[in-house]
């Protein structure tokens, strides 16, 4: 215990611990709902803008690794919706916030009636998630034919590949550009995973990734290995010189050039497959209400990204997953375990602490 000068203990006064300092409101607009699952027996309300959770999950097949991403997605909204601490508000919208740590009040319209309810928590927690974005590249809504890799991943859940005799992809769209300087750090796997998928469905189809970088974070590289073991080409090009798309009756008809062989090549795909980026989430109205700043392409501005990553700037407010910056599956959980215990930090136990006591005692 600390101690005074005269090495006497610290008298010990109890901290009340009152319900509502208890309860955390999590805005999950999008996948962030893990993080409100109260199996540490505190009371979490969830608000939800749609129909049902998992955001852009929903849309997902497997992880690169194999796993069923839709199995998971209903064993954990299946737990959520019927956790005895958890409360759920599906298509509810914030519009009113007051406050400070340990004594919040969200006002929330509740759908699908849109009646007006205020709560009372501890502290907030977004997890707004983000969306794909969608291309205006190459050609993408002209032509059946060119689809995004979320969409590949659909396609190819939805019919075999005994057809496909040329896939082709293109890496870095939407992302690490002018407009959005990010490297979304899901777009190479995702294009290694279908590939994979392809060549082991079929391994006389041939396909090709573009890229200008390849960047299989964490141990994802043996993935990539795999893929080239397996027969899929990598091509390089430059930003100053992207591949160009036609469309043609006999297949997307894509030109680059093989800095290697200091040619143009010329492939006619059965598909064309762009690797879009994450784009995040529309928050400025809840930016607006929470009093939130955010940085130009959308995502919310940590305390400070080294010395407090895991809080926003208003004390009891925190973010989670990729609202502060894209990250990929398996490095999101780490900062969300770390907001998770912060958050539950702040509920102040029952336990006496000594009056005085800097914790370091």
């Amino acid at each position: 215990p600390c101690r005074d000068e005269g090495n006497k203990p610290f008298p010990e006064h109890p901290l009340g611990n009152n319900i509502e300092f208890q309860r955390p409101c999590v805005l999950s607009q999008r996948f962030g709902f893990i993080l409100a699952r109260g199996d540490q027996g505190f009371e979490v309300v969830l608000v939800e803008k749609e129909t049902r959770l998992g955001g852009l999950a929903n849309r997902l097949t497997t992880t690169i690794e194999g796993a069923n991403i839709g199995e998971y997605l209903d064993d954990l909204t299946h737990k959520v919706a019927n956790h005895p601490k958890i409360q759920m508000l599906v298509q509810s919208l914030i519009v009113g916030f007051e406050g400070f740590k340990g004594n919040f009040t969200t006002e929330v319209l509740v759908g699908p009636g849109m009646y007006e309810r205020k709560i009372e928590h501890g502290v907030i927690i977004l997890a707004t998630g983000a969306n794909e974005y969608k291309p205006h590249e190459f050609l993408y809504g002209q032509d059946s034919r060119i689809m995004t890799q979320i969409e590949l991943s659909e396609h190819l859940e939805n019919n075999d590949t005994k057809d496909l005799n040329q896939v082709v992809m293109i890496q870095c769209v939407g992302s690490r550009n002018d407009d959005n300087p990010n490297c979304s750090r899901i777009c190479c796997q995702s294009a290694v995973k279908n590939a994979i998928h392809i060549k082991e469905d079929n391994p006389e189809t041939d396909v090709y990734i573009l890229y200008s970088d390849v960047r299989m974070y964490g141990l994802l590289e043996e993935y990539y290995t795999m893929a080239r073991r397996l027969g899929v080409i990598f091509f390089r090009y430059t930003l100053d010189d992207p591949p160009q798309v036609k469309s043609s009756e006999d297949g997307v008809e894509v030109t680059f050039k093989d800095h290697l062989l200091g040619k143009r090549l010329l492939v006619s795909a059965d598909l064309l497959a762009l690797s879009a980026g994450m784009r995040a989430e529309d928050t400025e109205e809840v930016a607006s209400i929470i009093k939130l700043a955010r940085n130009p392409e959308g995502h919310f501005i940590e305390a400070h990204v080294k010395l407090r990553p895991v809080d926003m700037p208003t004390e009891g407010v925190f973010c989670m997953r990729n609202r502060t910056q894209p990250l990929v599956n398996f490095r999101i959980d780490i900062p969300g375990i770390c907001r998770r215990i912060k958050g539950i930090h702040i509920f102040i136990s029952t336990a006496p602490y000594p009056v005085g006591c800097n914790g370091q005692g």
